[in-house]
């Protein structure tokens, strides 16, 4: 009874080994990809005819979607591995207790699931640190006109400019708000001219080549600036301490 007994029992034990379910995670970072992508669209953009305005500006329109779907994709392996980082240094001295694995866990899904705005406020989350002392104010002033034209894209908004002419004088606005101010900050930066002086080729000096290669520097400098801040090394991800565009 005892032989056949522990037969039982092994052959059970095999079948429940058999039964258990086995989950392996294959997965990939299709932000990694892009930056090479942009580089091929700028190169193809830069053999179409300049009167080609359309190609260009859709071009150029697809190179911001590019640029921000990046930043957003960066943020989150950022905090994601602040986290992991901490964690070493924190278990050296102290044990994880499940409270803070469950926090920890909720944490992650909230990384997961947010978006450029509320990123910014993980980011102080995380770090218990103003977001000016991790971003410089004016890098991140850049930064939301960025995201800011890219609202403007994805969220289908008609452009307008229009002109009221009364008792001799000309007012000239642009709608919605977000577009106006997208325009004051470019001109700022002097990227574009006045309403008056570009009112003719307003959307195609809002998406020009010019105003591209600057959100792509800034872009470049916001990447640098936030692994410094983050103390992300090399050693803790490669891939995203060369993230470059």
């Amino acid at each position: 009874f005892s032989k056949m007994n522990n037969f039982f029992l092994l052959n059970h034990n095999a079948q429940r080994v058999m039964n258990e379910i086995r989950i392996k995670e294959h997965y990939n970072s299709p932000y990694l990809f892009l930056p090479d992508s942009i580089r091929w669209i700028i190169k193809q953009r830069n053999e179409i005819d300049i009167t080609d305005l359309d190609k260009l500006e859709g071009l150029n329109c697809s190179i911001i979607l590019s640029l921000t779907s990046i930043i957003e994709s960066f943020n989150k392996e950022l905090m994601n591995n602040w986290i992991i980082g901490y964690f070493k240094i924190y278990q050296q001295t102290y044990d994880i207790d499940f409270l803070l694995e469950r926090l920890t866990d909720e944490l992650k899904i909230e990384i997961e699931l947010s978006e450029w705005n509320k990123q910014k406020k993980l980011f102080q989350k995380i770090t218990n640190d103003e977001l000016s002392n991790i971003i410089p104010n004016d890098l991140m002033k850049s930064m939301d006109a960025l995201f800011s034209f890219r609202n403007i894209l994805t969220h289908g908004n008609k452009l307008s400019l229009i002109e009221t002419k009364f008792n001799g004088k000309t007012d000239l606005r642009l709608e919605p708000v977000k577009f106006n101010t997208l325009f004051n900050f470019l001109r700022e930066k002097k990227l574009i001219e006045n309403l008056t002086n570009t009112k003719e080729n307003i959307f195609n000096d809002m998406f020009s080549n010019k105003t591209i290669t600057f959100f792509i520097e800034i872009v470049n400098e916001y990447l640098e600036k936030a692994k410094i801040s983050f103390g992300l090394n090399e050693e803790l991800n490669k891939e995203l301490y060369n993230l470059k565009i």
